[in-house]
C-alpha cells in the first residue's frame, strides 16, 4: 500500500500566470546591465511614474454646452471633467473633475477614455445638481456651485446618451453600449455603420439601498440605481433625446426613427420611422408637436405629426399615405451634425464640416451664415432669450479642435471664444512626406518665471502653428503660416493641405536698438506624385507690440531635398542672429541679414553652404555661445566653426549609428552628446576624449539650459495591442494608450561632468514615461519646485503633454468651486446671489454696535429678508434653498438673558471690537427655537423623512410692541 502511494502521479501544474511568466524570462534572459564606467543612481524616485498632464485631447468631444436656467453659466466638458465657464466674460471659474473626489484605495481607471464624459444635462428637478454620464458607467450628481460630488451610480456599461424631463420624476432614460443583438429588425446597412451600438434603458436617479455599506459614506463610491429597467435591445445609436412636452421618447438610429411614448413605458418602442438618407443628428421645436433631423447628404428634413396622440396620428398617416408629412431644406454639402431650434421656435440652427453657422427661418426658408469658424463644427447650443445679467443671447457652437466660439444673435459675430490647446482633427491624416517631422518650440522671452512660458505648437490645421500658455491654460496668438482651402467639395478626395515641419526662434535683441526676435518657418506641400515643395520663411516680430509677426522673407526650394533641422545661433550684442539648415540633399546652409540692423525691412540670403563627404546631414546644435555647431550624420557628428566656417573635429559613432541626435550639455556647454538608434556618447570638448556611452536607442536630447542635466528618452517599442470588440472603445486620449499598443518608454537623466569637479565620469539616474516621447522641450520650472524634470513631450501619435514639474502646473490651473460659494460660505447657493446680488467681497467678521445706518439719501438699506418678502412668488427659488436666508432676518437671542450681540459682515479691515450690550427687546426666536426650526427644514427639504417628529411646539412670543413674523 505503502509503495502505491509513493507511485502515484503527480498533478500536472496549471497554466503559468502573467507574473510568473515575466520573472521566468528575467531569469533566463536577464535585462543588460550598464556599462561599469557610468554609475547609476537609484534613489528612490527612480521608479515613480512621472505626472503628466494633456495638453490637447487628440479626439474633441461632441456633448454641447448646457447653460443655467439663468443662463450665467455654460458648463462643457473636458475629458473625464466639466468645465464651467461664465457666458459674459467666457473666463473659466469651476471646474468638476470626478479626479479629485476618488479614493486613495481606489483603482486608477485604465486609459483617460475611461472616464471620458459621454452627455451632459441639468437635474430637471433641481437647477442646481449636473447630471454628468462617463464612458466607464457610471453617473456622478453634481452640486456645481459648491464643486461637491454628491452621489455616484454605476451602471456597469458605458453610458452613451443620458436625458430625462422635469414631468418625470425620478426618471433618467440613458443609452448602455453592448453588443448588437443579431435579429431581422437590425438591417443590414445598421450593422455596416461605425457608430456604436446600445441598448435604452429607464434608471432611477436614486442610489441602490441594498449595495454593500463598506464605503457607501463617499460620494464617490459607485452603487446602482435602485431601478432599471430596459425598453429596447441593443442597437446602433446616433442620438436619444426626450420631446419638450417630455411625452415621447426618440432614438436616432443610422437609418430610422424610433418613438417611445413615456406614459406607456411596457410597450417600447412601438413605433419606427424609415429615412432615405444616413441620420446625424435631432432637434424638437420647443414648442409645437415635430422635430428636425440632418443627414450625411446635408439635408435637413422635418417631421410633422409624428408626435400627436394615437388617434390623430393615425388620421394624419392615412391622409399621408402612411407616413408622417415632411418638409426638406437644404445648404449643407457636407453632413449635418448639429442642429438647434431658438427658444421662440422661429428659428433653426445648422452647423457641420463647412465651418459655417446657418440661421433658418422657419416661415420663409430664408437663411443667414456666421461663416469662418475655423473648424467643422461639433454640435450648437443657445442660451434662453433673456439672461439674468442682461447680457445678448449667445449660441455657443463647438469646433472639432476643442474651441467653442460664443455668437450673439443681434450681429451674428464672434463675441467670445473659448480655446486652450486646439487639437489636430482625428480625420487628418500624417503627410506624405517621408520625415513627418513636427513643429514644437518655446518662444524666446527674458523673464525666467515659469508663468511667462508660451509653447509654439502646431494648431488644428496643419498649416498653421498656436502659441498657448500653460500657466494660464490660454492661446495667446494663431498663425496661419501659409494660406490654404480645409473644405473640400463633397464626394470628392480631401485637398491635401500645407504643412508647417519646422519652427526655430532667435534671442530677444534687448540690447540693440529694434529689440525684437526672429521667428523661421519651414512648410511644405505634395500632391499626388509630383514632387514635394518647400518654402523657408523669416518673420520678424517687435517686443512691446500686440500685432501678430510680420512675414519678410520667403525662399521657395532652399534646398532640393527635405530639410531635417533648423535652428538659430544665439546672437549678441554687436552680431546678428546666423540660421542654420540641414537637408537630406546633404548640404548644410547657413543664412544671414542682408542688412546688420534687424528691423521688418530686412531680408535674408544665404551665406555659405558646406558639406562633409557624402554624409547625409540630419541634425544640428548650437553652442552656448554661438562659436561652433555640430552637425549629426548618419556614421559620424562634425564640430564646425562659425567664424572660419572650418571643420574642426568629426566624431566616430560606429557603437551607435545611425545618429539622429545631437545636442551640446553641461554647465558651460562643454559636453557634446550625440544619440542614435544604439545608444548615446558623449566628448568633452576640451581634449575631444568619449567621457562616456550608454546603450539604448535613443528617440530625442535635451539639454536643461545652464546645467548639467541631459535628458534621454528611449526610443518606444511597439508590441501588438489586442482590439477590443466593443464599438464604444474610441481613440484613447492618454499617448501611452494609442500608438498601436506602444509600450511605456524611459528617461535618462545623465548629469554631464563639470570642469569645475575633480568627476571625469557622469552620473546617470533614470525615471519611467508615462507614454513614449519622440521629441520633447526643457521648460522653465518655479524655484520651489523639487522636481527634476520638467519637459513638453510629443508622444509618436502627435500629442503634446506635460511631464514633471511643469504637469503640476499644468493640472493645477483650475479652481474646483464657484467664486460666490468661496465668498458666501458652506450651504449658500449662487442663483440666490444672482437674484438678490451678493454681499460685499470682504470676508472679515467683527462686532459692531447695532446702530441703524442710512444711506446718503438718509433711508435704511433694504436687507436681503426685505427683499424676499416683496419679490413676486412665481420669480423666486425654492424654499429650500431660502430658509436659511429667511432665519437670518430674525434675531436670536444667545442666552436667556436680556442682553444680545448681533454678528455682521462688515466691509472694514479693522479687527473685532467688543460692543455694549443693549437689551434684546426685538428677539423673535430663542436659540433653542431657531434650532428645532433650522432642523425641520433641513430634514423636510433634503427630501429624507425625519427619524422623529419634531414634538416642541414653539413657545416664543414677541414682547409688547413689536409683531412677530412667522
Amino acid at each position: 500500500m505503502a509503495s502505491a502511494a509513493v507511485a502515484a502521479p503527480v498533478r500536472p501544474r496549471a497554466r503559468l500566470g502573467k507574473k510568473e511568466k515575466q520573472q521566468l524570462r528575467q531569469d533566463v534572459q536577464p535585462t543588460e546591465v550598464q556599462p561599469a564606467a557610468v554609475p547609476t543612481s537609484a534613489d528612490a524616485n527612480s521608479s515613480a511614474l512621472l505626472d503628466h498632464f494633456l495638453l490637447a485631447q487628440p479626439q474633441s468631444s461632441t456633448c454641447p454646452v448646457v447653460f443655467t436656467k439663468d443662463n450665467i453659466y455654460g458648463f462643457l466638458t473636458s475629458g473625464s471633467s466639466v468645465l464651467i465657464y461664465s457666458v459674459a466674460t467666457a473666463q473659466l471659474v469651476s471646474t468638476l473633475s470626478p479626479l479629485a473626489f476618488d479614493s486613495p484605495t481606489a483603482p486608477a481607471p485604465s486609459t483617460s477614455t475611461s472616464r471620458k464624459v459621454s452627455s451632459l444635462l441639468i437635474n430637471p428637478h433641481n437647477p442646481l445638481q449636473l447630471i454628468v454620464a462617463h464612458l466607464d458607467g457610471t453617473i456622478r450628481v453634481w452640486d456645481y456651485s459648491e464643486g461637491k460630488l454628491l452621489r455616484t451610480l454605476d451602471l456597469a456599461a458605458p453610458v452613451l446618451f443620458a436625458t430625462g424631463h422635469e414631468s418625470l420624476p425620478d426618471q433618467l432614460f440613458v443609452a448602455l453600449a453592448g453588443p448588437a443583438k443579431d435579429d431581422a429588425k437590425t438591417s443590414a446597412k445598421d450593422k455596416k455603420e461605425t457608430v456604436p451600438t446600445a441598448g435604452i434603458y429607464s434608471i432611477s436617479l436614486r442610489a441602490s439601498t441594498t449595495a454593500p455599506s463598506v464605503g457607501s459614506a463617499l460620494a464617490s463610491t459607485p452603487r446602482p440605481p435602485s431601478r432599471r429597467m430596459r425598453l429596447a435591445h441593443p442597437r446602433p445609436i446616433v442620438a436619444l433625446q426626450l420631446s419638450p412636452s417630455g411625452k415621447h421618447l426618440i432614438s436616432v438610429t443610422p437609418t430610422s426613427l424610433h418613438v417611445l411614448q413615456t406614459a406607456h413605458l411596457q410597450r417600447g418602442f412601438a413605433e419606427t420611422l424609415e429615412s432615405e438618407e444616413r441620420l446625424t443628428t435631432l432637434a424638437f421645436h420647443p414648442s409645437e408637436d415635430y422635430f428636425a433631423t440632418g443627414d450625411a447628404r446635408g439635408r435637413i428634413r422635418f417631421w410633422y405629426g409624428a408626435l400627436k396622440g394615437e388617434e390623430e396620428d393615425e388620421q394624419e398617416k392615412k391622409a399621408a399615405g402612411g407616413r408622417p408629412a415632411t418638409a426638406i431644406f437644404h445648404w449643407h454639402a457636407h453632413a449635418v451634425s448639429s442642429l438647434a431650434f431658438t427658444p421662440n421656435g422661429a428659428y433653426l440652427l445648422s452647423g457641420g464640416e463647412e465651418a459655417v453657422m446657418v440661421l433658418w427661418q422657419l416661415h420663409t426658408g430664408h437663411q443667414e451664415y456666421v461663416p469662418r469658424l475655423g473648424a467643422p463644427i461639433l454640435s450648437l447650443a443657445i442660451t434662453g432669450e433673456q439672461r439674468a445679467d442682461g447680457g445678448e443671447q449667445v449660441v455657443a457652437a463647438r469646433l472639432r479642435d476643442g474651441t467653442t466660439v460664443l455668437i450673439g444673435v443681434q450681429k451674428l459675430k464672434i463675441s467670445r471664444t473659448i480655446a486652450g490647446v486646439k487639437a489636430d482633427p482625428p480625420t487628418s491624416t500624417p503627410g506624405p512626406s517621408s520625415n513627418n517631422l513636427t513643429p514644437l518650440a518655446l518662444l524666446p522671452t527674458t523673464s525666467t518665471s515659469s508663468s511667462s512660458t508660451t509653447l509654439v505648437l502646431p494648431s488644428s490645421h496643419p498649416s498653421s502653428l498656436q502659441f498657448y500658455q500653460p500657466s494660464t491654460d490660454t492661446q495667446v496668438l494663431e498663425l496661419e503660416v501659409s494660406p490654404s482651402n480645409r473644405v473640400s467639395a463633397a464626394g470628392s478626395k480631401p485637398l491635401e493641405p500645407t504643412r508647417v515641419q519646422l519652427v526655430a526662434f532667435s534671442q530677444p535683441e534687448e540690447k540693440r536698438a529694434n529689440g525684437g526676435y526672429w521667428m523661421a518657418t519651414v512648410d511644405s506641400w505634395q500632391n499626388g506624385g509630383f514632387k514635394e515643395q518647400q518654402r523657408l520663411k523669416f518673420w520678424w516680430k517687435k517686443n512691446g507690440e500686440e500685432t501678430s509677426f510680420s512675414l519678410t522673407t520667403r525662399i521657395d526650394s532652399p534646398h532640393s531635398s527635405p530639410i531635417t533641422s533648423l535652428s538659430f545661433s544665439p546672437s549678441t550684442s554687436t552680431t546678428s542672429p546666423l540660421l542654420l539648415t540641414t537637408s537630406l540633399d546633404g548640404l548644410i546652409k547657413l543664412w544671414s541679414l542682408t542688412s546688420p540692423s534687424s528691423s521688418a525691412q530686412a531680408s535674408w540670403t544665404c551665406r555659405s553652404s558646406l558639406s562633409y563627404r557624402s554624409f547625409t546631414p540630419l541634425s544640428s546644435s548650437w553652442s552656448a555661445d554661438g562659436s561652433m555647431f555640430a552637425i549629426a550624420h548618419s556614421r559620424s557628428v562634425t564640430l564646425w566653426s562659425t567664424r572660419e566656417l572650418s571643420l574642426i573635429k568629426a566624431f566616430a559613432c560606429e557603437s551607435v549609428k545611425p545618429v539622429t541626435k545631437v545636442a551640446f550639455g553641461g554647465e558651460e556647454g562643454e559636453t557634446l552628446l550625440a544619440g542614435g538608434e544604439h545608444g548615446v556618447m558623449g566628448w568633452g570638448l576640451l581634449d575631444f576624449e568619449e567621457s562616456f556611452s550608454l546603450s539604448f536607442p535613443v528617440a530625442s536630447l535635451t539639454s536643461k539650459p545652464n546645467s548639467s542635466t541631459i535628458i534621454a528618452t528611449e526610443k518606444p517599442i511597439f508590441t501588438p495591442s489586442s482590439s477590443s470588440s466593443s464599438g464604444v472603445a474610441a481613440a484613447s486620449s492618454s499617448p501611452s494608450t494609442s500608438n498601436e499598443g506602444a509600450s511605456t518608454s524611459t528617461a535618462f537623466i545623465i548629469h554631464a561632468p563639470s570642469s569645475s569637479t575633480s568627476e571625469s565620469k557622469p552620473s546617470v539616474s533614470t525615471r519611467p514615461l508615462p507614454f513614449p516621447v519622440t521629441q520633447s522641450l526643457w521648460l522653465p520650472t518655479p524655484p520651489s519646485t523639487s522636481e527634476e524634470l520638467s519637459l513638453a513631450a510629443l508622444s509618436p501619435n502627435g500629442t503634446v503633454s506635460l511631464l514633471g514639474a511643469a504637469a503640476r502646473v499644468g493640472s493645477a490651473i483650475l479652481p474646483t468651486r464657484l467664486p460666490t460659494a468661496v465668498q458666501r460660505g458652506k450651504g449658500m447657493s449662487r442663483l440666490f446671489d444672482e437674484i438678490f446680488g451678493a454681499e460685499e467681497e470682504a470676508t472679515k467678521v467683527r462686532m459692531v454696535k447695532e446702530e441703524a445706518k442710512v444711506d446718503s439719501k438718509g433711508k435704511k438699506p433694504e436687507s436681503a429678508l426685505s427683499l424676499l418678502e416683496e419679490t413676486p412668488a412665481h420669480v423666486l427659488p425654492p424654499v429650500r434653498m431660502l430658509w436659511r436666508e429667511m432665519l437670518g432676518g430674525f434675531k436670536v437671542a444667545s442666552s436667556p438673558s436680556t442682553a444680545v450681540e448681533k454678528m455682521v459682515v462688515g466691509e472694514g479691515e479693522g479687527d473685532a471690537e467688543m460692543v455694549e450690550q443693549e437689551e434684546a427687546s426685538d428677539v423673535v426666536f430663542a436659540p433653542s427655537q431657531a434650532e428645532e426650526l433650522s432642523k425641520v427644514f433641513g430634514e423636510r427639504l433634503l427630501l429624507s423623512s425625519p427619524k422623529k417628529s419634531p414634538s416642541k411646539q414653539l413657545s416664543g412670543t414677541p414682547k409688547s410692541g413689536k409683531k412677530g413674523k412667522h
